[in-house]
């Protein structure tokens, strides 16, 4: 179960394609401690204190996160440059203290003291490698798993990790029960202009629907290489006529969203500052007089927003996100 932020890859290079991991994750590590998001293999993310959840009082565990699968491997910059630090460093300086982010990148069984630890499951790739072997879930893994988001669990799981289309079954049979799904296809894989080089080579994603709390304050965000959704009846989050890009369901006393992508967790999608995975655009997308002009990540896309709105709409819970004054998101 996963809570995270990802990249992608140089636009040369098609981001599901590539082989190896930028993140210097190799799929296999177990769960431990001391992971910091850019080299180790699974464990727990301490969470420093600038910055509390839970401001207004109330279940100081409302929001004890695990992130379940395979890391984001790619991004706009190959050979490990771009990673998921933003997110991690996000955490750590606005998530109350104590509070932990496990990070399980094996295949382990869903049992019912193991979902107990999480309010909130983020479901990264559910493989060992791009292309397999694939994680396998029992009957009763599934039925756990589905009684743990019913009595109150919250899912946010996310795709497009690897070019093989096979990679959303594991996901799919994990979340049946809600009828939503993941499709096989392609989405997001041709910049429709000139400007992808602006955001790391993403392109923008549009069409929110601005009565979805998840899109609240959100005019887009970046993608590569995703595979859009098999919505139902579920709340849409964004979509562009028949493509659905983020869909919702309400489940009992449980919540599940689904995104197409993976590379709202990618440093590079979050700011557009050197170090730490930070994407430095062409001085051209700066210069109001060029056609790329406002098509950089940090004036073009709202990623910390995306994140903020998809966890508070996990949790339920108003008093759990309360942010000091330099996150920037509307609250």
């Amino acid at each position: 179960m996963v809570l995270a932020l990802f990249a992608g890859g140089a636009w040369a290079i098609a981001g599901c394609s590539a082989s190896g991991n930028g993140l210097g994750l190799d799929g296999s590590g177990e769960t431990g401690s001391g992971a910091t998001g850019s080299g180790a293999a699974g464990g727990n993310i301490a969470l420093g204190n600038g910055g509390s959840i839970n401001a207004g009082g109330g279940d100081a565990t409302c929001a004890r996160i695990g992130m379940f699968g395979r890391p984001p491997s790619y991004g706009a910059m190959q050979g490990g440059a771009d990673n998921t630090d933003a997110l991690r460093d996000w955490l750590n300086a606005h998530v109350k203290a104590g509070t932990t982010v496990d990070v399980v990148t094996t295949d382990t069984a869903i049992t019912s003291d193991l979902l107990g630890k999480y309010d909130i499951v983020i479901l990264q790739a559910l493989e060992q490698r791009e292309g397999g072997p694939y994680w396998n879930f029992s009957a009763a893994e599934l039925a756990t798993f589905e009684s743990w988001v019913r009595a109150g669990g919250a899912v946010i799981a996310l795709t497009g990790y690897g070019a093989q289309a096979t990679e959303v079954n594991p996901t799919n049979q994990l979340l049946a029960f809600t009828g939503m799904a993941y499709n096989t296809d392609d989405a997001f894989a041709t910049c429709p202009d000139n400007c992808c080089y602006c955001a790391g080579s993403s392109i923008p994603v549009h069409g929110w629907h601005a009565d979805h709390p998840i899109a609240a304050n959100i005019s887009a965000v970046g993608a590569f290489h995703g595979r859009t959704i098999q919505a139902g009846d579920a709340a849409l989050v964004a979509s562009e006529g028949a493509a659905v890009y983020g869909a919702t369901k309400e489940l009992d006393a449980g919540r599940v969203f689904l995104f197409f992508d993976e590379w709202v967790t990618y440093s590079s999608q979050w700011t557009q500052a050197t170090g730490a995975g930070g994407f430095t655009p062409d001085a051209s997308c700066s210069d109001a007089n060029n056609v790329c002009y406002g098509r950089t990540p940090a004036d073009g896309y709202q990623v910390p927003q995306f994140w903020y709105n998809a966890l508070k709409w996990a949790t339920g819970n108003a008093t759990c996100f309360d942010f000091t004054s330099d996150v920037s998101v509307v609250r």
